[in-house]
C-alpha cells in the first residue's frame, strides 16, 4: 500500500499549480510513506535472534541511505542535464513521472520478497474484527472479510490510550519514548535552519547539496558497522556517547562558520557534517533496537510505530522551532540551543533506568513457531 500510494502522490505532482497542493500532497506523501518505517524495521527482525537485531537494523539504514543519497544525486544530474534543453519546470515534472514509475515497478518485487505468510495470530484477527463490530452495530459478519483493512486501523487507533500506554508500555519504554521524542525536537532545530545559514556563508546550493551528501555517505557507510559493534559495547553506551557528541557538533557547526579563511571554513563544516551523519548512524541503529528490546513482544509492533510517530511529530516541532529561534535570535543561538536539546535527551536517557547488554552477550531463546516475535 505504501508503494502503489507513494507511486500515485508522485504521478500526481506534475498537475499540481498552487502551493496549498503541493503541501496537501506533500503531507500524503510522508503519510504513506511513515505507514511502512514500522514495519520494514520488524521484517528485519522477525524470526531472528536477539543478538542479531542492530547488525539487521543497521544493514536496513545502511541500504535506505544509499538509496536516499543515490536519489540524491541522481534528481541533480537529471534535473541539471534535463534543464539545459527543455527547461527547470519540465525537468522536475518528468523526474516527478521517473519517481513514480520506481516506485510503482517496487510493487511486484514487495510480493515476491516479502514474507508470503501473515503473521497476524487468528486471535489477534478476532479481537480486531469484534471492535470494530462493536463500533459499527450489526456489520461485523461482513466486517470478518476485511481484518487487515478498517477493523485493523480501528482496532489500532482505540489501543493507543493513556490507560493502554501506562499499563503495557513498561517504564523504561515509556522514559525512552520520551528520550527519542526530546532528542528527535534538537535534531530538527539544529537540520531546519541549517541550509539557510550555509546559504548566509554564501555558498552556492552545489556546495550545501555537497555538506548533506557527506554528512549521508558518511552515516550510510557507518550503519553497517555500527549494528556490529553493538554485539560488545552495550547500544545504550553508544547512543549515549552519539548523543553526548551532537551537544557539541551542533554548536560547532556555528563557531567553524566564524573561521576567516574560505578554504578552512569549508573543510570544517564538512567534517562537522560528516560527524553528524556518524553520530547518526550510532542513534538510528540503537534507537530501533532499543525500542525492539525494551518492549514486550505482544506490543513491540505498535511501540516501533510510535516511536516513528513520535520522532516525526518532534521532527516537525524542532524545524518551527529552529526556525523562529533563527529569525529571532540568530542562527549560532539557534544552534546551541539544539544543543542544550539533546542534553536533556541524554538527562531522560540517563534517567530510564534502561539496562540492555550487548546484543551478543547472551544468545536469544528460540522463536517459537507458534507465536511470531513481531507484536502482531
Amino acid at each position: 500500500m505504501t508503494l502503489v500510494g507513494t507511486g500515485l502522490v508522485l504521478a500526481a505532482f506534475p498537475f499540481l499549480s498552487d502551493l496549498g497542493s503541493v503541501l496537501v500532497a506533500n503531507g500524503v506523501l510522508w503519510f504513506v510513506v511513515a505507514a511502512a518505517t514500522p514495519v520494514v524495521t520488524l521484517f528485519m527482525i522477525e524470526r531472528v535472534p536477539e543478538r542479531e537485531w542492530e547488525t539487521r537494523i543497521g544493514l536496513l539504514n545502511a541500504y535506505q541511505r544509499y538509496g536516499w543519497v543515490g536519489g540524491l544525486v541522481v534528481g541533480s544530474v537529471w534535473i541539471g542535464a534535463v534543464s539545459i534543453r527543455y527547461g527547470a519546470l519540465f525537468a522536475q515534472r518528468t523526474f516527478f513521472l521517473l519517481c513514480a514509475v520506481a516506485s510503482l515497478a517496487a510493487v511486484p518485487l514487495a510480493f515476491y520478497w516479502l514474507p508470503p505468510e501473515a503473521t497476524t495470530s487468528p486471535a489477534r484477527v478476532a479481537r480486531s474484527t469484534r471492535v470494530l463490530a462493536r463500533t459499527i452495530l450489526g456489520s461485523g459478519r461482513y466486517v470478518k472479510l476485511v481484518p487487515y483493512a478498517p477493523s485493523r486501523a480501528i482496532f489500532s487507533i482505540r489501543s493507543l490510550g493513556m490507560r493502554r500506554f501506562r499499563t503495557r508500555y513498561p517504564p523504561a519504554l515509556r522514559r525512552y519514548l520520551l528520550t527519542a521524542f526530546v532528542f528527535s525536537v534538537a535534531f530538527s532545530v539544529f537540520f531546519g535552519p541549517a541550509p539557510a545559514y550555509l546559504t548566509s556563508l554564501d555558498y552556492p546550493s552545489a556546495t550545501i547539496f555537497a555538506f548533506f551528501i557527506v554528512s549521508s555517505l558518511a552515516s550510510a557507510v557507518a550503519f553497517v558497522p555500527v549494528g556490529r559493534i553493538t554485539a560488545r559495547i552495550s547500544p545504550q553506551r553508544l547512543q549515549l556517547g552519539a548523543l553526548s557528541t551532537r551537544v557539541v557538533l551542533f554548536p560547532l557547526v556555528g563557531l567553524v562558520g566564524l573561521l576567516a579563511s574560505p578554504a578552512l571554513r569549508a573543510v570544517g563544516i564538512g567534517v562537522v557534517f560528516a560527524l553528524v551523519g556518524l553520530t547518526w548512524a550510532v542513534v538510528a541503529v540503537t534507537a530501533a533496537g532499543l525500542v525492539s528490546r525494551i518492549a514486550p513482544a505482544d506490543v513491540r509492533g505498535e511501540a516501533l510505530g510510535l516511536y516513528a510517530a513520535l520522532s516525526g511529530l518532534g521532527g516537525g516541532i524542532g524545524g518551527i522551532t529552529g526556525g523562529l529561534l533563527a529569525h529571532t535570535f540568530g542562527y549560532r543561538l539557534a544552534f546551541v540551543a539544539a544543543g542544550l536539546l539533546v542534553f536533556g535527551s541524554i538527562l531522560v536517557l540517563l534517567s530510564a533506568g534502561i539496562s540492555v547488554p550487548p546484543s551478543g552477550a547472551a544468545p536469544a531463546a528460540p522463536t517459537s513457531d507458534r507465536e511470531p516475535s513481531t507484536g502482531e
